[in-house]
């Protein structure tokens, strides 16, 4: 889930603007060693009486940049501005552009030197997670506006900010109808014939997709800044509960799908056995950017749970199945707490299924007449959460959608 964290590593070929080190050297034997900041290095290569003058130079040329700007100044306008010599300039890069990288990997080094400083073992594992992450932001902001024209002049820049434009945080939404549709080119169809076999071809094509996007943030140095998260709205049926498909239930089987979370930062992978839900999702991205979780959110954050992943009881998830528009499906509700489920159908008979998660993951066997106990627990749980209204402004009449929109929704098969 995680990958080692880059922008903070002392390795200028593995650092955080490594986009930009592509425009200047980075051959092995230039490499200064693990711990050493890169500008302890440059100033080694000078003479000891020079060696104050440039951290004061880089002092102010960080204030400079944050500042008016380096784009329109010629490599002596800078020196005046920060009252210095060509030379002493030329000694801490031999370009405009790498003496910008400079002062840009400097701050970042320094930003996470102050993160790992805050990393004490007082802290607890999620504050000091939550530490970690304040500092991140602060490192990948854009200082000033001067600072993203800057940075956008690069070369070697010039590829991130294809991806999108300005120096604006991005949200990128990819929806996949390919596991849907069971559709996947013919290279991918190796996983037998049958429904369960093109199942499958379709998620190892949808997956080498992600594997596509993953390498372009990288290449486009996101991937430090960015969080990626897989989720699914449903899942299909091959035989459980004798049923194929979706939409014609709202038992276990098509209800349990997997949750992935790629953190910008360094964490080794965390698999969580607690059961979570589609709607802690928002608060938890509203975690990790530092954002207060509003007080009306049904869902929780999950990084308590990253923290502590075995420490933390299953969290109830509620589904329904409205008007049924499919053979053999049935209008429907139900609850599971990650042991136990219970659904109902919610006709005339209103007749109720409980199956224990653990005996019997397929939800096989209906126990709600030998289980009294549970059933009687779970439909309490279910009762509780129907007896809640909805929200007035959640619902809408005569809603107008943008004809391109409707086009789109109707396209992936949302409106008819």
């Amino acid at each position: 889930m995680g990958t080692r964290p880059n922008r903070f590593r002392s390795d200028p070929c593995a650092h955080g603007v490594q986009i930009g080190y592509a425009i200047g050297r980075c051959d092995e034997a230039e490499r200064p060693p693990d711990g050493v900041d890169p500008i302890e290095s440059t100033e080694a290569l000078v003479r000891p009486a020079e060696r104050q003058t440039q951290r004061q130079v880089l002092d102010e040329l960080e204030v400079l940049v944050a500042g008016e700007g380096l784009a329109e100044l010629t490599m002596a306008e800078i020196a005046a501005e920060v009252n210095c010599s060509l030379r002493t300039l030329y000694g801490i890069s031999p370009s405009k552009d790498e003496l910008l990288l400079t002062v840009v990997d400097r701050r970042l080094h320094r930003i996470g030197r102050k993160a790992h400083e805050a990393l004490d073992a007082s802290l607890s594992a999620l504050d000091a997670l939550r530490a970690y992450l304040h500092a991140v932001n602060e490192a990948v902001q854009p200082t000033t506006v001067s600072f993203a024209r800057d940075f956008a002049g690069l070369p070697g820049a010039k590829r991130l900010l294809d991806a999108h434009e300005g120096p604006d945080p991005f949200f990128l939404y990819l929806h996949f109808m390919d596991v849907h549709e069971y559709a996947a080119p013919p290279e991918f169809k190796n996983f037998g014939g049958g429904q369960e076999g093109t199942y499958l071809a379709a998620i190892r094509w949808v997956d080498d997709v992600l594997q596509r996007v993953r390498e372009r943030l990288d290449r486009e140095g996101l991937s430090a800044r960015t969080v990626m998260i897989f989720a699914s709205d449903h899942g299909e049926a091959f035989g459980e509960n004798r049923t194929h498909g979706h939409a014609r239930n709202v038992f276990t089987p098509v209800l349990h799908v997997p949750l992935l979370i790629r953190f910008p930062f360094s964490t080794g992978p965390v698999r969580v056995h607690t059961q979570v839900r589609n709607l802690d999702i928002a608060p938890t991205v509203l975690d990790i950017a530092g954002v207060d979780i509003l007080e009306d959110f049904e869902g929780e954050s999950l990084l308590p749970l990253i923290a502590a992943p075995g420490g933390q009881p299953d969290r109830p998830s509620f589904a329904a199945l409205g008007a049924p528009i499919l053979v053999g499906a049935v209008e429907q509700v139900s609850v599971n707490d990650g042991s136990w489920s219970l659904a109902r159908n919610l006709d005339e008979e209103g007749r109720e299924f409980l199956f224990e998660r653990a005996l019997d993951p397929q939800e096989d066997a209906n126990l709600v007449d030998l289980e009294p106990a549970a059933a009687q627990r779970m439909r309490a749980v279910l009762d509780a959460h129907l007896s809640v209204r909805a929200r007035s402004d959640t619902r809408a009449t005569n809603v107008r959608i943008d004809p391109k929109i409707a086009e789109r929704l109707r396209a992936v098969g949302y409106l008819q």
